[in-house]
C-alpha cells in the first residue's frame, strides 16, 4: 500500500488474481483510489479471479469470456487480447529444430507440462498416467523453482521421451 500511495498509479492491471483479492474490497470502500483491470491467465476462470472493485477483465479465448460470464461479469467488461508475451518469447525456432535441440522423436506428440514457477501439483500422477501412450507422445516438464521435484523426475524412467528442466526463461 506504502507503494501505490508514493506511486499513485492510475490503474492497476493484474495479471495474477492474489492481489485484487486483496485490493478489490479496498476499492469498494473507497479506501484506495486506483482503478483495476485483472488479465485473466489461467485456461479456467476460477473464482480466485472474481473481486469487487475490478473495473475490467482481460482474457485470453472465448472460454476465458465464458467463464467470466458465467461468474456474473458483464460483456462490456470483457475483452479478449490473449495472454501478453513479452517480444523476447516470440522466436520462432521451427520445431524440427526444437526437436533436435531437446533429442526428441520427430513425429510424436510433444507435451509441455508446468505447475507454476513453485512446481506445484500433480505432476508425478500426471506422468504416470501417460504411460498407457510410450510410442505416442514425448514430455517436456519444467518444475520452476522446485528442485526436489527437479531431482526426484530426473531419477525416475519414463517408457518415452522426457526432459525434465527446472527453472527456464525461454518457455
Amino acid at each position: 500500500l506504502a507503494l501505490l500511495a508514493s506511486e499513485k498509479p492510475d490503474f492497476i492491471i493484474n495479471t495474477h488474481f492474489l492481489l485484487p483479492n486483496v485490493l478489490g474490497p479496498m476499492a469498494c470502500r473507497g479506501s484506495v483510489p486506483y482503478r483495476m483491470i485483472t488479465v485473466v491467465t489461467d485456461f479456467k476462470v476460477h473464482g480466485f479471479w472474481i473481486n469487487p472493485g475490478q473495473e475490467f477483465f482481460i482474457g485470453m479465448c472465448e472460454a476465458t469470456r465464458k467463464g467470466l460470464l458465467g461468474w456474473g461479469i458483464p460483456e462490456e467488461k470483457i475483452s479478449l487480447w490473449g495472454i501478453p508475451v513479452h517480444p523476447k518469447f516470440r522466436k520462432h525456432l521451427g520445431r524440427p529444430l526444437l526437436e533436435k535441440e531437446l533429442g526428441f522423436e520427430e513425429g510424436r506428440r510433444t507435451l509441455l507440462m508446468t505447475s507454476g514457477s513453485f512446481g506445484m501439483g500433480p505432476t508425478e500422477k500426471f506422468l504416470d498416467v501417460l504411460k498407457l501412450f510410450p510410442e505416442k507422445i514425448q514430455v517436456i516438464v519444467v518444475t520452476g523453482t522446485n528442485k526436489d521435484l527437479l531431482v526426484k523426475l530426473r531419477g525416475k524412467s519414463y517408457p518415452f521421451p522426457i526432459r525434465v528442466l527446472g527453472f527456464v526463461e525461454n518457455m
